[in-house]
């Protein structure tokens, strides 16, 4: 189908009929000559008239052809094979521009980095488009499958967000972006409807069975297919502590993954761990194509307080996945409350406090009856419970809402309560697991249990032997409590019968260590075994290290969540580049909520409240974005689906966006066709003057 993008100018064809009129305006009227015999001249003149009026009927054609050539060339013709054809150039158009910041267009090649080369590429095709032509920008992100601009009619503030839009170092969505971008065009009001993509069309970003993301006949769709060279890259999948107790002037023993994205060998990659802005370790991995390997440190601190590092590797074409961000806690004191008779809270406090007047990590507060109003819960890492006497509900209260908001306990049971009053005023209000039943008797030592099955997996243990399966002198316990093992606890030790001894109880955001005998002489010798001291001490240890080590790792992008209380001060977030956020959180009675969102960048994030710092978090990015394998250009035109156009930077795709719009242009080819009727014209009419002259030379 033909279009016109200069339609106006068609009214010269009109100027076709000049050369018709200008012959019949020019014919003169033949002059009567009297002559002898006109016989011979009259069957002359038949034969010669019917060739002159055919060369002159075929001079004039020709030269109406040339006007009418002339003519459609400045009209600048189109011809267009699709069914939706543009009756004008300026009809407007809606345009979607998918410009994709993920961190994998930080490659850096021959050309420049790949997020500068889609930036460049975007701001062409908005030079592209005119004011009032309706303009959509969308950008991949993690935060939400879409992060979405309002439809702009400005062709500068276009350009003014995206010259100030950076690199990001979040995962993309490419497909969720594409897909919503064809939505946005199906329910736009202007017929010409334009889906401009420019990635690097990263395969992890694309599911392996996808349906069609555009699909659509009325929806022109632009692809500038960003290509790197350097498909290989080897980066840092993350950092994670191997030590989950961590003490003062302790060493603590951290790993990091390290990937080979790529095809090819890389040997002896050398990995550096710093602390605290200084290099304490480093190490070399060989990696073979498309594997991962780790690399372990001992990093030892030499302050207390939060501590604050990173791993990093050797620069290549993607620097942002080159280092991995960790931090954790070291207390200067673990301030540690024991509740219960004093004969049998000696026991762990020699276990915390082998000698007297001993440097040691443990700050102990003794009371054998506790009362909130006088003895706080506040601030103590610690709480453990040995032979309790009857809580009131005050009591109870209080204790359950220390381990929901992070408390962790010790509970050992002992005869001040018996079976019923454990159940009713200690076990169930927490949410712990009951005691069934009582198994033996106190002080009746000619019948005992021992420990059976140990978990030496578990943290507690975890640089006790030197053996990974020990043998244990296992105490004697003359009376065990019975219980179940609930959803949310994990048993550590088991008796011989299969029943737990010890299980670590999951409540809220805190955590219970269950013992189900007590440390009584009547009870059990456990408290005179070896293996009584190293335990309580790794016991406790372990429990007052679990606010200290860092939470799950955050990826870019993830928002934190934490408890605040409520306070007066200043409550501020630092983020790696510096900069101070005011937090204001959500309360609930005395307890706030915040959840900060502002995780773009990779780093340390620094929690204050007035000018003390409180917590430290490590965000790392997402390793998705490290595997920069691209999908060839059949699966993207595939993906798209029909009405798909392969733009170039090297290519003046101006030209291609308006032929893919109104059809290719045929002006080129009505001027070559003007040339060549004129040519013939000339020779033609050339012809003609030379018989004219010939006949009149001969006549004379």
């Amino acid at each position: 189908m033909f279009g016109f993008l200069n339609s106006a100018i068609l009214v010269g064809l009109l100027a076709v009929a000049l050369p018709f009129l200008i012959h019949l305006l020019n014919r003169q009227k033949a002059k009567k000559v009297n002559f002898s015999s006109l016989v011979f001249l009259k069957k002359l003149q038949h034969k010669k008239m019917r060739r002159v009026k055919f060369k002159q009927w075929l001079l004039l054609i020709l030269r109406a052809l040339i006007i009418a050539s002339l003519v459609m060339a400045f009209a600048r013709p189109t011809i267009k094979t699709q069914s939706f054809l543009l009756k004008g150039s300026n009809i407007r158009t809606s345009a979607v521009i998918i410009l994709d910041n993920s961190m994998s267009m930080g490659v850096e090649t021959e050309r420049g980095q790949l997020f500068g080369l889609a930036r460049k590429a975007a701001l062409d095709v908005v030079q592209n488009l005119r004011n009032g032509d309706e303009i959509v920008l969308l950008f991949p992100t993690q935060n939400r499958p879409v992060r979405f601009v309002k439809s702009l009619y400005s062709i500068s503030k276009v350009k003014e967000i995206l010259e100030k839009e950076p690199l990001t170092y979040e995962t993309g969505h490419l497909a969720e972006t594409i897909r919503e971008g064809a939505d946005l065009l199906r329910k736009a009001i202007n017929p010409n409807k334009e889906l401009y993509i420019i990635s690097d069309f990263q395969r992890s970003n694309f599911p392996k069975h996808l349906n069609l993301l555009v699909g659509s006949p009325e929806i022109r769709t632009y692809i500038f297919f960003l290509k790197s060279s350097r498909q290989s890259n080897i980066g840092l999948t993350g950092v994670k502590l191997l030590d989950q107790i961590i003490e003062p002037k302790r060493p603590v023993k951290i790993q990091a993954g390290v990937k080979n994205y790529g095809n090819d060998r890389v040997p002896d990659l050398l990995v550096q761990a710093f602390l605290q802005g200084k290099r304490v370790a480093q190490s070399t991995v060989s990696l073979d194509p498309k594997t991962t390997r780790t690399a372990a440190f001992w990093v030892t601190p030499e302050t207390n307080q939060f501590q604050e590092g990173s791993v990093e590797i050797e620069d290549d074409p993607l620097l942002e996945d080159n280092r991995a961000y960790f931090t954790f806690f070291v207390p200067d004191k673990v301030n540690v409350l024991l509740i219960g008779p004093l004969k049998q809270t000696r026991f762990v406090k020699l276990a915390l406090l082998p000698q007297k007047g001993s440097e040691t990590q443990f700050q102990i507060t003794e009371t054998a009856n506790w009362n909130p109003a006088r003895v706080s819960l506040d601030g103590r890492q610690v709480v453990v419970l040995i032979d309790p006497q009857p809580f009131q509900t005050v009591q109870i209260d209080r204790l359950r809402r220390y381990i929901e908001n992070g408390g962790r306990v010790v509970l050992i049971p002992g005869g001040s309560m018996d079976l019923k009053s454990y159940n009713e005023i200690l076990l169930s209000p927490l949410k712990l697991p009951i005691f069934r039943e009582a198994i033996g008797k106190p002080g009746q030592t000619h019948s005992y249990m021992t420990w059976g099955s140990i978990d030496f997996k578990h943290p507690i243990f975890q640089g006790m032997f030197r053996e990974k399966r020990p043998e244990i002198d296992s105490p004697r316990f003359y009376l065990a409590l019975k219980t179940d093992v609930m959803k949310n606890s994990e048993e550590i030790i088991q008796y011989r019968d299969g029943s737990p001894f010890l299980l670590d109880v999951s409540l809220g955001k805190g955590h219970v260590f269950l013992f189900t005998s007590g440390v009584d002489p009547d009870w059990s010798d456990w408290a005179l075994k070896p293996i009584f001291a190293p335990l309580m001490y790794r016991t406790i240890s372990y429990l007052s290290s679990m606010g200290n080590l860092q939470e799950t790792p955050k990826k870019v992008g993830q928002p934190i969540e934490f408890s605040v209380s409520e306070s007066n001060e200043r409550l501020v977030m630092v983020k790696p580049d510096g900069q101070e956020i005011d937090l204001k959180p959500a309360f609930r009675g005395k307890n706030g909520f915040i959840q900060f969102k502002e995780t773009g960048e990779p780093g340390i994030y620094t929690f204050y409240v007035g000018r003390k710092k409180k917590k430290t978090w490590a965000v790392n990015i997402n390793p998705v974005e490290s595997n920069l394998e691209q999908l060839d250009i059949r699966e993207v035109k595939k993906i798209l689906g029909n009405n798909v156009w392969e733009l170039s930077l090297n290519e003046n795709f101006a030209q291609k966006i308006k032929e893919s719009r109104f059809g290719r242009e045929l002006t080129p080819y009505f001027l070559y066709l003007a040339l060549v009727l004129l040519f013939f014209e000339v020779i033609l009419a050339r012809t003609k003057k030379e018989r004219v002259i010939q006949s009149k030379e001969g006549t004379t």
